[in-house]
């Protein structure tokens, strides 16, 4: 059954995971959508530690679920992957970056402050593709306990370090002023960003860089959560066997993308 045999099982098994998917998906994006419209703008006044601290929180739970998930394996039905989405209700990656930014705004010149993001950017991909690479290794040597145990335990030392190292910039004029959470005007202020006038007349740039971003998200959204399952019914892989693959994947693709950039002299965000 786990290594993409039983082909009618897979079936059933893959139709009940994808409706399973769509509910967590829901689920997960009305909570951040909440937390960006309105913690965005409270963030201006408020500062942006919280932003960037929450997140940890909430994927430390996150991996916490899936631990409780194991232990009572045969005990719970499927739908108690549900609670994975409690990343979310501490608004997730979505709010995570929102607050990485605007901390890069707050604390960098203007000089300095595009290759600081595009760094942060870069450092998230690099991350994220060793990670999958590793974690087939731990997986296959330690099985779910140690993936999200070690896991968990990653997000539990960032949650500290973001705690004692991170120090919003705001004047004290900005912290005395009472920022409200829960404001009608902070999702206003949300979407003007859009609408108002810029530089150079780079207004019409920026509102086609979110329609892409809308465009890429959405393709990604729904290649994401079947990609997987599909490789591993296609290639009769075992679970160990398809996360060690897809990270070597992610690491060649990295490694031709920065081999192009040196030798063919691409800038980075024509890569993006």
């Amino acid at each position: 059954m786990f290594n993409g045999s039983f082909d009618e099982e897979q079936k059933e098994v893959q139709a009940v995971t994808a409706k399973v998917e769509i509910v967590t998906q829901i689920l997960k994006t009305i909570p951040m959508v909440i937390f960006a419209l309105f913690l965005g703008p409270w963030s201006d006044k408020a500062g942006r530690k919280m932003l960037i601290l929450l997140p940890f929180l909430g994927y430390f739970l996150y991996c916490f679920t899936f631990i409780i998930n194991v232990y009572f394996f045969d005990e719970l039905v499927v739908e108690f992957l549900w609670f994975e989405s409690i990343s979310s209700f501490f608004g997730g990656f979505a709010l995570l970056f929102l607050g990485a930014y605007g901390y890069i705004a707050d604390t960098t010149s203007q000089n300095s402050r595009t290759i600081r993001i595009a760094v942060l950017d870069g450092m998230f991909s690099v991350a994220e593709t060793i990670g999958g690479f590793v974690n087939g290794y731990i997986f296959a040597s330690l099985g779910y306990y140690g993936s999200f145990g070690i896991a968990s335990g990653c997000y539990l030392i960032g949650a500290i370090i973001i705690f004692f190292t991170v120090h919003d910039k705001k004047s004290r004029d900005e912290k005395e002023k009472k920022a409200k959470v829960i404001d009608l005007k902070n999702i206003l202020e949300s979407f003007k960003v859009l609408s108002k006038p810029r530089a150079h007349g780079l207004r019409h740039i920026v509102v086609i860089l979110v329609i892409c971003f809308q465009i890429g998200m959405f393709g990604w959204a729904g290649a994401s959560y079947v990609d997987y399952l599909y490789i591993r019914r296609k290639f009769e892989w075992h679970d160990e066997n398809t996360l060690v693959i897809i990270g070597k994947v992610s690491v060649s693709i990295l490694v031709v993308i920065y081999r192009s950039s040196s030798t063919l002299n691409f800038q980075l965000s024509s890569q993006g």
